[in-house]
């Protein structure tokens, strides 16, 4: 075999590597192209919620989404309504509480409760077992002036 053709043969094998290689670049980069994500599927999870404030903590008395307590010291406590057709079994709800400093920032330790959920309509009060009884104060967390709230977390145990 002349020095000619193993020229030629190695140009042609040099090419084809090369074309090959593009070829391969070009695919992977098509599969590439684009990553979507959809939206969240939740299944058993919560209907509607919602987090509601009161200064004297009366189950039957009135409950809003909003309070303005007069005082840094002045008692105010959450619970969690939950609407029928809610999971049903054991939750493990964790309370935190957070100021407004811009951006919602925790302030101290966040609060748990387990319990078991019904499924049904039902309010969860901040306390280890959810009774209004034992439900936590939350100015027991607040040390200054300002807005704050409750953000709640409900896990399957």
């Amino acid at each position: 075999m002349s020095n000619r053709n193993k020229s030629r043969k190695g140009l042609f094998t040099v090419t084809l590597l090369t074309v090959m290689a593009i070829a391969l670049t070009l695919a992977v980069a098509a599969v590439t192209i684009g990553t979507f994500q959809g939206g969240e599927v939740t299944i058993g999870g919560m209907a509607s919620s919602t987090i509601t404030y009161s200064s004297d903590n009366n189950a039957d008395g009135s409950w809003t989404t909003t309070l303005t307590p007069s005082g840094v010291s002045d008692p105010w406590y959450a619970r969690l309504e939950i609407g029928a057709g809610s999971f049903n079994g054991p939750a493990e709800i964790t309370w935190q509480l957070q100021q407004n400093l811009g951006t919602w920032t925790d302030v101290g330790a966040a609060q748990t409760t387990n319990i078991v959920l019904s499924g049904d309509a039902e309010n969860i009060y901040a306390s280890s077992n959810g009774a209004n009884a034992t439900n936590y104060d939350w100015s027991a967390g607040v040390s200054a002036a300002g807005t704050y709230r409750v953000i709640v977390s409900v896990d399957s145990t």
